[in-house]
């Protein structure tokens, strides 16, 4: 099998590779135990950055280094789950069961699986195919998964002493069909994407949260506003997952009900106007609003009141329908401004109420009577209304 070695001085390898030829398992042992290497093949200018990979080598190469924050995988147990089906080698890091960066000491290695033929150079064909691979073999849950969509991921070499353990089952790992479904899943990635876009022009999803917005409340959800939260921040802090810069666009696990949880499927997009999902697994989509009901089920008003203490910032704001509907219960039997503004603290359980010449102020708030919908006139001859009736009411009762 093929893989890049780094000959040259830099500190961190930046140049002096060349793809070079491993006819035997000594040879690869003596590769990566002497020098940095690496799964990329040719590579112009001789200076190492992805935009300067033409072409992989027949080799993948998986990093394990048992995070606290991440799945184990015992060294023994990747041999015994690989052992059965492929080829490989795994080899020890110069961190292998050391403390690092005060992190506990834990197994670190890496796996190299020879293949049948190189994968894509392409940086978002290149994920794909190798989640698909790190699925299949059953690495996905443990690997680095920096690593899946770095081109020009490198290793340092590994110690003289370190463990190098080997599997030869003298056939390369079979990778067409993986390549030939990254080349279909690609297309369906950028056709998603672009029906997220269409779908998602309307941000205010039907339904969602017309009951929140009517007269009952004197909140309404400012949903513009809410859209405009960084999403990426969201998912981070209510999920406790990182998001990937992959190519353009952010990746990370997925959301909804039918996503596996093992794979990135779930992309955030910025339209311009706001914050939108994609979840490519389960096909759904959504906006900040929709996220909290899947990812945190909370419902519209709930979400404005969690995202407000979290954020700092207002997204419930005052609705005139609801003190519009105070006013027109008020006026049911008010027959004057006293009193109206009697029936209107009764309603509202505002302490301060008051009358002005263009509007009413409750409180701290002020509504014009075009935000209230409401006439002054109207309000005027419907105290008059109810005047003249009590009048006529009592007068019968005189008589």
């Amino acid at each position: 099998m093929r893989l890049s070695i780094c000959t040259g001085s830099h500190k961190h390898s930046l140049v002096g590779w060349k793809n070079i030829e491993a006819k035997t398992f000594q040879e690869i042992e003596s590769a990566i135990k002497n020098y940095s290497y690496a799964a990329f093949g040719e590579m112009k200018n001789g200076y190492k950055k992805a935009e300067n990979i033409i072409s992989m080598s027949n080799v993948a190469m998986f990093d394990v280094d048992n995070d606290p924050d991440t799945d184990h995988l015992r060294m023994s147990d990747a041999v015994q789950m690989l052992n059965k089906c492929i080829t490989f080698v795994i080899v020890t890091s110069r961190s292998h069961q050391k403390q690092k960066d005060g992190k506990p000491a834990v197994d670190r290695f890496r796996i190299i699986v020879p293949l049948n033929n190189s994968l894509s150079v392409n940086k978002e064909s290149y994920r794909i195919e190798m989640s698909m691979l790190a699925e299949k073999l059953g690495l996905l849950n443990y690997v680095d998964p920096k690593a899946l969509s770095d081109v020009a991921r490198f290793y340092y070499k590994s110690p003289t002493d370190a463990e190098f353990i080997s599997n030869n089952t003298k056939k390369a790992f079979n990778v067409d069909e993986i390549i030939s479904a990254a080349k279909n899943e690609i297309v369906e990635l950028e056709r998603l994407k672009q029906k997220a876009r269409d779908e998602i022009i309307n941000r205010i999803i039907p339904g969602v949260i017309g009951e929140f917005n009517t007269s009952e409340f004197h909140k309404i959800i400012d949903i513009d506003s809410m859209n405009q939260i960084p999403l990426n921040e969201i998912y981070e802090t209510y999920t406790s997952n990182r998001l990937i810069q992959e190519g353009s666009y952010l990746m990370g696990k997925g959301i909804t009900e039918g996503t596996s949880g093992k794979r990135r499927s779930f992309t955030i997009l910025d339209d311009g106007d706001g914050w939108i999902w994609h979840d490519f697994k389960s096909g759904e989509s959504g906006n900040v609003l929709t996220f909290m009901r899947h990812a945190v089920g909370l419902n519209a008003f709930q979400a404005a009141q969690e995202l407000e203490k979290k954020f700092n910032i207002n997204i419930l704001i005052d609705n005139p329908l609801y003190y519009s509907a105070s006013l027109q219960k008020a006026l049911d039997t008010a027959i004057n401004d006293k009193t109206l503004i009697a029936g209107m603290k009764n309603i509202t359980g505002a302490n301060f109420i008051k009358i002005e010449k263009n509007g009413i102020r409750i409180a701290d708030k002020e509504f014009s009577f075009d935000e209230l919908e409401f006439n002054k006139g109207q309000m005027i001859d419907r105290l008059r209304s109810n005047r003249e009736e009590q009048e006529l009411s009592n007068n019968l009762i005189r008589n």
